[in-house]
């Protein structure tokens, strides 16, 4: 008798043995599988947090409003980075335009752009639709310097000296008030814009390799346009218009 119990005991003892070591196996397995989940789960994450990181990087530097970092040269001069501006009109105006950035980088425009020589223009100029002329060069792929009446006259002295090594740029003075924060010089180009405190031929340099010929420019390559004693498009042969047949009986 004793030893039968001796035995089912044993058979016991050896079914529990069985049924813990089937259940370390269930919860091993479980594990196994929680930690394939987590893996795959977090790869997931990680892929998608990488595309939208490219997605975002490659979308941000185009957003309007974006800025650009500033280049140390351009931190030396107490400039800002380069902003992305909001796309204006393109249409000709003959009258004065009134625009909304001060300046502006884009928008309705002249239709005659300034002359590529002087690439300086003095406070002295009083030719009337300047801006709405300057408008039009950044149009066709110049960089336009703008100066108001605080910048000091050395600044405005380097600035000429700069303009005189610069290819299609024009310094033009802002003759529509004082520039904001307390930056008196901006260049722009189409839709691009980047503002001063100070001259700094380097930060030109820097900006006019970038965008010369920036192929936001609609009409890039075009040429400057006539002397600032023509104010209007000068008529050519082909743009004149052709007399009607009452005219020429």
């Amino acid at each position: 008798m004793a030893k039968k119990q001796h035995v089912q005991a044993k058979k016991r003892d050896a079914k529990q043995r069985r049924a813990h070591i089937d259940e370390l196996k269930r919860r091993q397995r479980a594990g196994e599988r929680r930690r394939t989940a987590l893996t795959i789960v977090s790869a997931l994450v990680i892929g998608l947090m990488l595309v939208g990181f490219v997605a975002y990087s490659r979308w941000a530097p185009k957003r309007v409003g974006h800025v650009a970092g500033a280049s140390a040269a351009a931190k030396k001069a107490g400039c800002t980075g380069v902003r992305n501006d909001p796309a204006g009109s393109r249409a000709h105006k003959t009258p004065a335009v009134k625009y909304d950035a001060s300046p502006p980088s884009s928008g309705d425009h002249n239709a005659d752009p300034l002359p590529e020589q002087p690439q300086f223009f003095g406070r002295d100029v009083k030719a009337p639709l300047l801006t709405e002329r300057a408008v039009h060069n950044l149009e066709h792929g110049f960089v336009v310097g703008w100066y108001d009446s605080a910048l000091p006259q050395l600044q405005v002295d380097k600035l000429k000296a700069a303009s005189a090594t610069a290819t299609r740029f024009l310094a033009v003075p802002w003759t529509r008030g004082t520039f904001s924060g307390g930056r008196h010089f901006v260049l722009t180009s189409w839709q691009r814009s980047q503002r001063c405190e100070t001259v700094s031929p380097d930060v030109i340099a820097q900006y006019t390799d970038k965008f010369v010929n920036s192929p936001l420019a609609p009409e890039v390559g075009g040429t400057g346009g006539s002397p600032l004693t023509s104010p209007t498009p000068a008529v050519t042969p082909s743009s004149r218009p052709k007399p009607s047949p009452s005219s020429t009986k």
